[in-house]
């Protein structure tokens, strides 16, 4: 389950094609970034200090990979019944050697596969600490928080304060996105504050939320999540349907218009949005956005389910165009 920032998390179908650009603004000036080379990660690995967090939903070969190092070097950060029923969408924790950094490089780079943490921590303690932020609080809820997906974590980290920020870099612990489409940048915090410890040998498992998020954070991110979606998809629908890159701006204000409808259609899956506008994009193109509105109208009264009439709003698009 994806941290509930209200529809604002994109699926791991939707691939950002757009570069993934670091918050504009943040919260906190003890939080800065810096770009890193390759290399630079080679060196980390050799040195024993590189790990990764890597998302399983993203990447289906990483729980077979994790099985292939052994749980001393790779392991889920979930346990217990919640390891049991979902390692097949866990995120799991590596120790990065050089084969394994060639791995991701080879094979996940293209994709948001997770993120790189670096850190003098065993891999124990390190794991302990990541635990503590798979649920995290929310006014008066409690929502899963995908951490360790780069687009996720990119607008998170322009709206946390001192207190998180000490948290989350715990452990003398720093970040690193990077993808095809980013280079790689490292996140550190630099504390002025007495840092908690959040977690000791023996715990058992999360007791405590180590971040509750403000209502005010929470419109933050949403909004900035919201935009990053609307880039992302139109820049993914420009290349699909071949469309000029001056239009680009009128393909975003586009979806922004039909993710709106989509949601009165209480459409909130991620995928299903994508596919809704697919057909959509498919339907306006040839027949205009009006009579597209009302092919979705009438396909939209003969469904019961936002599956069924995406599916057939899909099949229509396909039969009208």
């Amino acid at each position: 389950m994806n941290l509930r920032f209200p529809s604002a998390v994109p699926s791991p179908v939707t691939t950002p094609r757009t570069p993934l650009a670091l918050p504009a603004v943040r919260s906190d000036p003890l939080l800065t970034s810096h770009r890193v080379e390759i290399p630079e990660l080679r060196d980390l690995a050799a040195s024993g200090r590189l790990y990764a967090i890597i998302d399983a939903c993203a990447t289906p070969s990483v729980v077979e990979k994790a099985w292939e190092i052994g749980e001393t070097h790779a392991i889920s950060l979930y346990r217990g019944s919640a390891d049991e029923m979902y390692s097949a969408f866990a995120p799991y924790l590596f120790a990065v050697d050089g084969d394994l950094l060639d791995w991701i490089l080879s094979e996940l780079w293209t994709e948001p596969w997770g993120i790189f943490a670096v850190s003098d921590a065993e891999f124990d303690a390190l794991r302990r600490h990541f635990r503590r932020f798979l649920i995290v609080g929310a006014g008066t809820e409690q929502w899963y928080f995908r951490f360790y997906d780069p687009r996720v974590l990119r607008i998170v980290l322009g709206a946390t304060n001192s207190v998180q920020n000490s948290r989350i870099f715990q452990k003398n612990v720093m970040l690193v996105i990077g993808s095809v489409e980013c280079a790689p940048t490292v996140f550190q915090y630099h504390s002025r504050v007495r840092k908690i410890s959040l977690s000791k040998p023996g715990d058992a498992g999360v007791s405590m939320l180590a971040i509750e998020f403000t209502s005010e954070q929470i419109s933050q991110i949403s909004r900035s999540m919201r935009s990053q979606f609307i880039r992302d998809t139109a820049s993914n629908l420009g290349t699909n349907f071949n469309i000029l890159a001056d239009e680009a701006n009128e393909l975003e204000k586009w979806c922004e218009r039909w993710i709106t409808i989509s949601e009165q259609y209480q459409i909130d899956d991620r995928s299903r949005v994508v596919r809704f506008l697919e057909s959509c994009l498919a339907l306006s193109r040839i027949h205009g956005e009006m009579a597209t509105q009302e092919v979705v109208r009438q396909v939209a009264e003969q469904q019961r389910s936002p599956d069924a009439f995406v599916e057939n709003l899909f099949r229509s698009a396909l039969l009208l165009t």
